[in-house]
Formats: structure tokens, sequence, C-alpha cells
């Protein structure tokens, strides 16, 4: 890439006289204009796709010139380059682009060597969601594509389809010469390529990606990731960072508070697959970005920054409430449910009455009808000096916020209509309910998250079925800070402007990023945090779902995708034999017993899969309760505002916590067995086990070695005797192996796993009341 920038004379007397006669406006709007418009870009491609180039701007929408006169041998405009564009855009077999029949445009050079945007990344949950308008002319990047039609090598002008799908469709240009005569790749890779368009019927059709050289097919011969990297062992000035590569390379991590800016590098031992970094001399509660950059003979790939967050001081207690009764014959000793009917609001208020100095509040439906005073809560807060700000949904009357909330009170309320650049994609609901108390506070115990199902009105408090969930951890509240800001579009308390696809900062539905850590250390549980549409949450609740090794419970509201359902009929069919199963739908949705989803989903349930009885209030909740009785697997609950529906996939606004922690689940259980024998179907057959004293989760003592491991594992504690339960479970939950031995003084015992493949695993021992627990590479 070139790197000298021209002087501001040679810009001067590049640019015709005309382009200054045309006011400079983003390519965001220029592509829908009728009339001439005046666009500046950065280029995408170099010659490799003939006399067009495609160009990007500061809006994040991409256009194409067409302009064979200039783009020509002798000008050799590429990658990194700024040029200026002045003409009439047009539709060329639908690509939107400058320079159709009778409409040349004039372009001229601005200067050389600018950056390149990233190219935005898509995996198996969503590669279609790439062929799209919003997303022509922009840089895609496809990870992991198991196979490529055809065999054998690339041939010029010819389209190829991707993992078997016909709409994911590559084309080579017969001018990409690195590409053309290359070997299709034989196993699976990543592209990078322009999203460009043909097709002469279909505006929304006919999406081709156009890989400029062979450096964008990320094959065996450049190295990559297999899979994504991980936290291990988070503490409060301290992680372990362990991933796999594809080999034979070089490994530099970078990392830093500033994304861009990475003020402390490690260089990986060796070039072998597995790859671990221990990272020291870290802050609380603060969120580090980390950069990998993967070198071998074909050169080096930089990967996409990731965000991790580091354990906070906090208490880390995890607080939860129920609108309704809970059955607490099955809790754990001493961690019986609490179900608040009618208090809710009252809690609330007091929560908002603890904040000292900031409260942030994103909430889809606000009304004090029937309800104590919350608006006059978040008024007293102001009034004593809290720095208060609001983003609500703008498609709800929010009469708690019309109706009294201080009007110095900024309040971002959420678009409505069509995302800017689209005609055909519109903005969706912000349907989040959660609060964050005190995130920047000096006092760690004062961070406060408040989420879950639960919308502030008289019928969501007071009859229908919600949950509440608290987390006392500043680490979860900055992560959900960063959520708020990306939605409020401001860090300060002056709300930014909605992005209209030429400026503003504020984000919301498929234009948001994602930008949030997902993994935090709360107490001594792991707890995972995903942001919708971002965040590819549904991929998030079939893990979880295909994570079961014995008890499997779901009370959700919607039901409508198809994969989730298979997820529970799979669980079910391979587990119904010894546990506990249920489902529970709304019978208001398209959810309800006639639905394809459901009707999967009794396949493997049966009689335990249920639709809520109509004599009943709305069915409101949205969570999954895995393994709760099960110390020795991975007991889990999932719950937040996200309906498991592709609205809530593809463009709501929402929230997902899951949860690692068996007294959480156990509560959540309390809540489910009370409502399955509400609704008549109570677990009379169903056996499940209550320990007679909570299990606590213990990290000190527990040695695995060697870490990273290869076909055999030794775990030790010292001081332990008695019998004990060593299990070995993957990332997915899925049970590996299972020892029971018993130990006099010290366990000291050899797994093996030869048979196991490379990837992260969890290695837990069950004994005497005490979970030990740790993670551990196997390469």
């Amino acid at each position: 890439m070139f790197k000298k920038i021209l002087s501001l004379s040679v810009v001067a007397a590049a640019i015709s006289a005309s382009a200054f006669a045309q006011a400079i406006i983003p390519i965001s709007q220029a592509r829908t204009a009728t009339t001439v418009v005046h666009v500046t870009g950065t280029v995408l491609n170099t010659g490799e796709l003939g006399p067009i180039r495609y160009i990007q701007d500061y809006s994040g929408f991409a256009i194409a010139v067409y302009a064979p006169t200039f783009f020509t041998a002798a000008n050799n405009i590429g990658v990194g380059d700024s040029i200026d564009v002045v003409g009439k855009m047009g539709q060329y077999n639908n690509l939107a682009e400058f320079g159709t029949t009778g409409n040349p445009p004039t372009v001229s050079l601005i200067s050389r060597g600018a950056a390149v945007p990233e190219p935005i990344q898509f995996d198996a949950t969503n590669w279609s969601n790439a062929y799209a308008e919003i997303n022509e002319g922009k840089l895609i990047r496809l990870n992991r594509i198991p196979s490529i039609s055809g065999t054998g090598v690339f041939t010029g002008n010819t389209n190829y389809t991707l993992a078997g799908q016909a709409s994911l469709v590559l084309r080579t240009n017969t001018s990409t010469a690195s590409i053309v005569g290359v070997n299709t790749p034989s196993d699976t890779f990543d592209v990078v390529g322009i999203m460009s368009q043909f097709s002469s019927t279909n505006p929304t059709g006919g999406y081709q990606l156009l890989p400029r050289f062979i450096a964008d097919l990320y094959t065996s011969s450049r190295a990559t990731l297999n899979g994504k990297i991980t936290a291990l062992n988070i503490d409060t000035s301290s992680m372990t960072l362990s991933f796999n590569q594809s080999g034979g390379a070089t490994v530099r991590l970078s990392y830093g508070t500033v994304p861009g800016t990475y003020t402390n590098q490690l260089d990986g031992t060796g070039t072998g697959t597995a790859q671990s970094f221990n990272l020291t001399g870290l802050s609380p509660a603060t969120v580090y970005w980390v950069q990998v950059a993967l070198t071998n003979a074909s050169g080096t790939n930089t990967l996409a920054a990731v965000p991790f967050i580091t354990k906070s001081k906090s208490s880390g207690k995890v607080t939860t409430y129920f609108t309704n009764s809970v059955n607490t014959a099955y809790a754990y000793t001493g961690n019986q449910a609490v179900a608040l009917p009618n208090l809710v609001d009252d809690t609330l208020i007091a929560y908002i009455g603890r904040a000292t100095e900031s409260l942030d509040i994103a909430i889809y439906n606000w009304n004090n009808s029937g309800l104590s005073n919350i608006t006059g809560a978040v008024n007293a807060a102001f009034a004593r000096g809290v720095k208060v700000r609001v983003v609500a949904d703008g498609s709800t009357a929010q009469a708690g916020i019309t109706g009294g909330l201080n009007s110095s009170i900024s309040v971002q309320v959420s678009p409505q209509g069509f995302i800017p650049g689209s005609s055909s994609v519109r903005y969706s609901i912000m349907h989040n309910k959660f609060v964050v108390i005190d995130a920047n506070s000096t006092d760690p115990n004062k961070a406060i998250v408040w989420t879950g199902s639960t919308n502030w009105t008289d019928e969501q408090i007071n009859t229908d079925f919600n949950n509440v969930i608290i987390f006392q951890d500043q680490s979860m509240a900055q992560v959900y800070r960063i959520e708020f800001e990306e939605m409020f579009g401001s860090s300060t308390l002056t709300k930014g402007d909605i992005w209209n696809g030429s400026t503003g900062t504020a984000r919301f539905s498929s234009l948001k990023k994602d930008n949030t850590p997902h993994f935090v250390k709360v107490g001594s549980s792991d707890v995972e945090v995903y942001f919708s549409p971002s965040d590819a949450t549904s991929s998030k609740i079939e893990k979880s779902i295909r994570s079961c090794n014995s008890n499997l419970q779901v009370a959700e509201m919607v039901i409508t995708r198809n994969e989730l359902a298979t997820a529970i009929k799979d669980v079910a069919l391979a587990t119904a034999t010894r546990g506990c199963l249920g489902v529970i739908v709304d019978d208001t949705n398209s959810s309800g017993s006639s639905a394809a989803p459901f009707v999967t989903i009794k396949l493997g349930v049966g009689s335990k899969a249920i639709v809520k009885p109509r004599a009943f209030q709305l069915f409101h909740h949205k969570y999954l309760i895995v393994d709760s009785d099960q110390p020795q697997s991975d007991p889990l609950v999932l719950t937040g505002s996200h309906n498991w529906s592709s609205a809530a996939e593809n463009n709501n606004d929402e929230n997902t916590v899951i949860v690692h922690d068996q007294m959480v689940a156990n509560r959540y259980f309390q809540e489910f067995a009370a409502r399955m024998e509400q609704f008549g179907t109570p677990y009379t057959t169903c056996t499940v086990t209550v320990a007679a004293a909570p299990y606590e989760v213990v990290n000190r003592n527990l040695e695995v070695y060697p870490n990273p491991a290869s076909t055999e594992l030794n775990v030790s504690i010292e001081g332990l005797s008695g019998t004990a339960a060593i299990s070995v479970t993957d990332m997915a939950g899925r049970n590996i192996q299972t020892l029971n031995v018993t130990s006099n003084g010290s366990l000291n015992e050899t797994i093996n796993l030869s048979n196991a493949a490379r990837g992260l695993y969890v290695v837990r021992v069950a004994t005497g009341g005490k979970v030990y627990s740790q993670k551990v590479s196997v390469q």
C-alpha cells in the first residue's frame, strides 16, 4: 500500500472545477439520489475487477464507480487510495453505481494510503445475512466456509456456490489473475470480497461476493484461528487467553484498553496449534481489547480486535425475583427463591434509591398506572445529583416518561422507519428492560445491573409471569454500560444524534456492532452476556440447550426458531430416561400448540411440553434451565429480554445473560415447578435431587496439568479425603468422561484424553459439598 499523501496543492489541481460546485454528500444518500451528486471515498479494490472501483466513506456505505477512462493502468488507482467522484448514480443490473450508460462520472485522485475499512464478518450462523442490499459494495468476510462447488482450479468469469447453499455465490473475474488458475480450497476456508450484485429483474437478488486477490482466500496456507479466543481463569489483575490457530504460524498478541491502541505485546511460544497467553498486571473491572496477528510464509493475518473484561472487586451477588409464586420444596438448603407479587415496582424503586452517581435506564415500556411511582424515584435521583440517562422504545406510549419525568433528563428514543440506506430493512423495537447503577463508582460494591423479562407496566409487574435478575458486579455494569452508550450515542449526559447514514453516533437494531465483552467472572461464577441483533444470540441459546446432560426446562413466551425447537427435541430424546424435562409456551402467539416449532418440541418432550392455558395471564418469561441438580455437569440459567424469535435475533435490541451457577439455576427451577403445577402438569413422576447443602464452587488447591494437554491429563487436590466425581465436559457442556474415585488425604488421578478432539474443556471435581473447577486446552 502506498504511504505517500499528496500535497494540498496537488489535490486542488486534481479536482475539477465542477467538483467544487457540488457539496459533498455521504454515499448512503448518494445511493438513492436521482440528480448529479458529489462524493468521496476510500477505494476497496484495484484493477483485478476491471475498470470499476468500489468506494466506502465515513457513513459506512459503499458504491461502485465505473470509469474506464480514469481507472487505467497508468493511473494505478488501488486499495487505500481516496478519490473524488461527481456524477449521476444509476443502476446496472440492480448494482448502484456511477458510470451507467450516458452518465460518465468525473473522477479525481485525492490521496494515497488511506486506512481501509475492516471487512464485516459473518459466520455459519448468519452467512446469508451478508447477501443483502445494505451490504452492497462493502468488504465482507465469510468465515469457516466448509466447501465450494467445482473441483480443480478457479476459472475466470465463473460463479461458485459456497457451503452447498445456492444463495451464497462467489464469482471470480477474468482480471483477477492471482486467483484464476489457483486450486479451489479443498478444506474449510475464509474468504474476503466485495459484495456486488448482478440481476436484471430482482432489485434484492443476484448478490455475488467478489474476491480481489489470492490474499482474500484464507486457506490452510494462510494462518487463521480455529474457533474463537477464550478467556480462562479471569481474575481482578490477570486472565489467560487461549485459542487454536491453523498451525505453523508465529503468533503475536497485542492488547490495551483503547481499541486500535495496544500498549502491550506478547509473542507466542513456537508455531503449534494450541496457543495460550497469560495477561498480568491488569486492572479490575476493565475492558481490554485484544488483537492477534498470525504470520507464516503466506504473510501476516491480523485479526479484528476482541474485547475482554477482568473480574471486579464487587461482592458478585446475584439476586433473583419472580412476579408469581414459587415452589420452595425444590430449594437447596438456604436457597429459597423469592416471589414478589405486586412488589417488583417497589423493589425497583429501592434499587434506584441506592444510586449515588449514575443511573442508566433502557426500557421498552414504562407506565406508572397501577404501580408505585417509578418516575418519582428517577426524578428524586436526578434531584440529588445522580447523572440520569434514558433509552426508550419509540413504538410504545412511555407514559412513565411523558407523564412527569423531569424534562432536564436526557431521553434517547429509538427510531422508527427504514434503516438509512435501505428500502427494505426497518428499525424494530428497543425491547430491553435493564438498569445500570453507579457503573464507574470507586466503590465496586455500588455497581448494579437489573435486567430480565419485566416491563414497567401494571400487567407486567402485578399479573403477568415474569422474572428479574440483579447483579451486584462492576464488570457486568461496565459491559451493560457499553451497550447502553451505543444506543444513547454518547458517554456524556448529552445524547448523540441517531445515525442517519451520514452523521450520528447513536446506533440501534442491525446497525449496532458486536463491541462488548461476552465472558464475565461474577463472584465464583462464569456469566455470558449477549446483545441482539449484533451477537448471533440464537446460536448461543442453541449451544446452551445442547449442553444438557440430564435436566432441561424452557419457559418461553415465543418459540418460532426451528433450530431451537430441534435442539430441544434432540436433547429430550437423548435424556428422556435420565431426568426432568419441561417446556411452557404462551398461548397467545405463534409458538402455540399447532405451530411447527412446538410440534417438533412435542416429539421429544411429550406431555411435559404444554401451552399455558388461556385462563391465565400472559406468560412473558424468556428463560432456560439446564442441569440444575447436576453439579458435576454445567448447571446454568439463561434469561433476559430475548424472545426465541427471528425478530429478536435479527432486528430487536435485546439482552441475554447465561449464568453458570447451580444456585441461580435452582431458584429458576422453583419458579418453573410452580408453573407446571399451576397449569395442571406437575412433576409428579419426576425425581429431582435436592442437595442437603448448596455446593460451593472452589478453585484453590486444584491442579490440572499439563495445560495445554495432549493425550493425558493429571488431576490433583491436596487435603481431600472421601469419594469424588471427576468429570470432563466440552465447552458446549457435553460430558466427555466421568470418573468416580476414593481419596485418602490427596487426590491424584490421570485421565486419558486420547479420544478427545482438540479444543477447550472444563474439568470438575465434585466432593463433600464442593465443586472444584478449571478449564484446560487439549491440542
